[in-house]
């Protein structure tokens, strides 16, 4: 099964930060998750969330959407 795992922020950077730490370190049984995605919503922040994903985009291997909404 795959799943996505949708992530709505606004000013919330250390607690998305520690989610995502979380969710990464997470261990699947594959036999009944074969594998993930994380899609984040941002819901047009100011607390330089957008910056620290765009900084740190490459340390989540199953990050691989993020929607800004303004």
């Amino acid at each position: 099964m795959f799943i996505s795992v949708v992530i709505p922020t606004y000013n919330r950077k250390p607690i998305l930060e520690k989610c995502l730490k979380a969710l990464e370190k997470q261990q699947l049984n594959d036999d009944i998750i074969s594998n993930y995605e994380i899609v984040l919503v941002d819901d047009g922040s100011t607390d330089g969330t957008l910056e620290w994903l765009q900084e740190n985009k490459k340390n989540f291997l199953m990050f691989v959407l993020f929607l800004k909404i303004i």
